[in-house]
């Protein structure tokens, strides 16, 4: 993903460099797909909140428009319906968690970046391992949750950008 800025790094230079931008994607990756998450359900809820209401107070505008109402009382019924079995609720926590959890660990590998890049002797093996272990662990929790490659791609365009790459 970010083969320019590894030419002429070690094998273990690379693997750390491409850990670091990854979590940083990852990061960003699901806090936009939370947050996306949280305005399509505010706003399913702001529309059943609002046909509920307006349908209660349209009884007298039924006798003039009787196939919008009842096309607005059906579609409002459909996701109320819904709601409860898409659960944007879950979902977004956790996908928060998972940005929280990707962020802590970017923290983490941008640490071992640094003590890494001023003292290049130092092996950040058996630290990079444990930090590998836990990605693996993030991947059964993805594995549940859907995938957007375009929003991946706009977040590796952000991730370059931040770094200046």
């Amino acid at each position: 993903m970010y083969r320019d800025a590894e030419k002429g790094m070690s094998e273990k230079a690379k693997l750390l460099w491409e850990s670091m931008l990854d979590a940083d994607m990852n990061a960003r990756y699901w806090g936009h797909l939370a947050r996306r998450y949280e305005r399509r359900e505010m706003r399913i809820k702001v529309f059943l909140a609002a046909t509920s209401s307006v349908t209660v107070a349209g009884w007298v505008l039924w006798k003039h428009a009787p196939l919008f109402w009842q096309v607005l009382s059906g579609i409002s019924a459909l996701l109320a319906i819904a709601l409860p079995i898409l659960n944007y609720s879950q979902r977004i926590a956790i996908m928060a968690d998972l940005r929280a959890k990707w962020m802590h660990l970017r923290v983490e590998y941008d640490r071992l970046w640094a003590e890494w890049s001023s003292a290049p002797e130092a092996q950040p093996d058996p630290i990079l391992r444990l930090l590998k272990a836990r990605e693996i662990e993030f991947s059964k929790v993805e594995a549940t949750l859907p995938r957007d490659p375009k929003l991946i791609r706009q977040c590796q365009r952000e991730v370059r950008a931040s770094r200046g790459i």
